[in-house]
């Protein structure tokens, strides 16, 4: 995701599944759906300073990596929050399909195991 903190959008649009799903900070937590309207959702979260910086990155299948890092992002009616973050990146081939965002490393965990099982 570091083509997100560089603000690269056409690198980001590279990665992402023409449905992709996200549900961050950026989203409300709610889920944005398909490439064009996830684009739209992180041009404008960065216009409005949200930033992530991601540190370390853990494989967990061929199709789940977590990262961990921090978000800062504007809190209402002003200001601005600053956290620890985990993200659940999904990805089918090398495509991104879902990404989903966790206050606690343990929160993304439960939400691995609680993935149906893998279809062969």
């Amino acid at each position: 995701m570091t083509c997100l903190q560089r603000e690269d959008f056409d690198a980001l649009a590279s990665w992402l599944d023409p449905d992709v799903e996200v549900s961050t900070l950026a989203t409300g937590r709610e889920p944005v759906r398909g490439r064009d309207a996830v684009l739209e959702t992180m041009r404008d979260a960065i216009a409005r300073m949200y930033s992530i910086e991601l540190t370390r990155y853990e494989q967990v299948d061929d199709d789940t990596v977590l990262g961990f890092g921090r978000a800062r992002f504007p809190l209402e009616p002003h200001g601005f929050g600053e956290g620890t973050m985990t993200w659940l990146f999904e990805l089918r081939g090398e495509r991104l399909v879902r990404v989903r965002a966790f206050q606690e490393p343990d929160a993304a965990w439960e939400a691995i195991r609680a993935r149906p099982p893998a279809r062969d």
